[in-house]
């Protein structure tokens, strides 16, 4: 039984409310509880037993602990009703109040609004002349990079520097979040917001390392020429400059015109090339069974990590398309891991794991990243595996996945339902889809909606309609009811091309699109469909007053 059932039938519930929301600061970690029972509990206690039947006087500290609790969960909504029913009652807010309030925008999963709700916070404080801390300023700070990118955050930013003394790598780790926003320029601002970091003399952390890797894996770099072009200017980029954001999005002026007609583009040559005259036969690095971090060196190659490179000798930066290609221009794995030994951080299950989806498939690199975890201690875990597994199954090669089971089990590891999910990504064929299926039946799994929705993808992107009949098949079967995302995806894949003439001329693919309507209408008549349930109703609660019938 949970502290406030306990609380609730203790004999004087008065005292019990009174203790209760005293002791709220001591549990408030559990809000984050997936259920969401513990904040909706709590929300329900606060507001109907003890404010309405118990007609008890809150205090400052009651409100700002809930708002904390609506802030983790990103329930903008009630989290700014509770501060107005605060200065309602008359009670002032604190700093503790106003960084629960940002938080609660950043989480948010409307950043539109949420974004709103916090400029017009902003605005309160800045009317009544309220100074922000550092913490609340890195949670407004938050909130821009969240919600609007890093592009939105820049003008916080420099307020914060001009208000705060910044020598930590919090505030940039928040920058580096604004940049993963962007996934056409995310890459080249996370290299410029590194840069800024360094001038001003701050070292970053293992967060600032892993958010680093995520931006490697999620974003582009923009115009390869212009942005070797910005990156090049070590010395006389202006911190934080946006102007590749801008000329992409056609601003362009024509001094960058004519540095774009300066910089040489190969595209079918190597990302960072040199000439002849300059590579060795140690360019190269092969990481693969080395036993001892220390003996990990990067290649040759210029590390756009370094705030000084040397550029002499090359020629042009081309073909930064894949994750492992931007990987390749910040050292590579082995550079990576040299820069963290410098800076004294020490990579943890979470930094490998994000390599494992970086490195290319089957290249040695995966076999290397075990060695070096074994090197550095850390025990490689389930989700680890599934990582590896995934990044084989986006090349479409099934059998290469598969091999990757026995090494699993040789570290004590057996598939998941996430290790199906990922298999089924590379079934492109029906036959081992099916197969599939029948694997998850023998191993005691039943597929869910995770399942289906990949292999659905994957037979709509080959246009099998035969696949997927029998996948609607395998569900009527199972009896599993679709959810919103795979009806969306079975609506997109039953609709006929915009120019679709039957009378025009007899189609192979139109006959078979036929038959898999046909089917499909039979089959949404059989089936019911999993409802999605709003982020917020775990958090609702049945009212018991007068008005019992409302939800909250």
């Amino acid at each position: 039984m949970g502290i406030l059932q306990i609380l609730t039938k203790l004999p004087s519930f008065s005292l019990a409310s009174r203790c209760l929301i005293k002791a709220w600061p001591m549990c408030r970690h559990i809000c984050a509880v997936q259920s969401g029972t513990p904040l909706a509990e709590a929300l329900e206690l606060f507001e109907v037993k003890m404010l309405k039947e118990e007609r008890l006087q809150p205090e400052e500290s009651n409100y700002t602990v809930l708002i904390g609790g609506c802030g983790r969960a990103g329930y903008v909504k009630k989290a700014f009703k509770l501060y107005s029913d605060m200065k309602k009652r008359g009670l002032v807010p604190t700093d503790a109040t106003y960084t629960a309030l940002f938080n609660a925008c950043a989480e948010s999963p409307w950043k539109d609004s949420a974004l709103q709700h916090a400029l017009k916070l902003r605005k309160e404080l800045m009317d009544k002349n309220i100074q922000l801390n550092p913490i609340t300023y890195r949670s407004l700070l938050k909130v821009c990079s969240m919600c609007s990118g890093l592009q939105g955050s820049i003008e916080i930013f420099k307020e914060i520097s001009q208000k705060v003394c910044v020598n930590t790598p919090e505030i940039f780790n928040v920058l580096f979040m604004g940049c993963i926003k962007d996934e056409k320029l995310g890459f080249l601002y996370a290299l410029q917001v590194w840069r800024q970091m360094l001038r001003m003399g701050v070292k970053p952390d293992i967060n600032t390392y892993n958010l680093l890797i995520r931006a490697t894996r999620d974003c582009g770099i923009g115009d390869a020429a212009e942005a070797l072009h910005l990156l090049m200017q070590s010395k006389d980029l202006a911190p934080l400059s946006l102007s590749a954001g801008k000329e992409e999005q056609g601003r362009k002026s024509n001094g960058v015109k004519k540095r774009k007609e300066g910089c040489e583009e190969i595209r079918s040559q190597p990302l960072l090339s040199r000439s002849s005259s300059d590579i060795s036969d140690d360019t190269a690095i092969d990481l693969a069974g080395f036993s001892s971090v220390s003996s990990l060196d990067a290649s040759n190659l210029p590390n756009l990590l370094d705030l000084s490179i040397n550029t002499d000798k090359m020629v042009s930066l081309a073909n930064v398309n894949t994750p492992s290609d931007r990987l390749a221009l910040i050292g590579d794995l082995g550079g990576i891991l040299k820069k963290m030994k410098g800076d004294k951080v020490s990579p943890t299950i979470k930094t490998f794991t994000l390599l494992a989806e970086v490195v290319k498939a089957e290249s040695g690199s995966e076999s290397t990243l075990l060695s070096i975890m074994d090197a550095y201690g850390i025990q490689p875990d389930l989700t680890f595996f599934n990582t590896l597994v995934l990044n084989r199954s986006k090349t479409l090669n099934l059998k290469s996945a598969l091999k990757l089971l026995p090494t699993m089990a040789q570290r004590g590891f057996a598939p998941n339902m996430h290790t199906f999910c990922n298999l089924a990504k590379a079934c492109h064929k029906k036959e081992d889809g099916l197969k599939l299926l029948q694997d998850m039946t023998v191993a005691g799994f039943c597929p869910n909606n995770n399942v289906y929705s990949t292999l659905i993808n994957v037979a709509i992107k080959r246009l099998d309609y035969d696949y997927l009949t029998y996948i609607l098949r395998d569900m009527r079967n199972r009896s599993v009811a679709p959810n919103e995302v795979v009806i969306r995806q079975l609506e997109f894949a039953a609709q006929y091309p915009p120019d679709f003439d039957r009378n025009l001329k007899k189609n192979v693919y139109l006959e078979k699109i036929d038959g898999f309507r046909g089917y499909y209408n039979r089959w949404l008549e059989w089936m019911g469909a999993e409802e999605t349930e709003h982020p917020w109703q775990k958090y609702k609660y049945t009212k018991v007053h007068s008005d019992s019938n409302e939800i909250n």
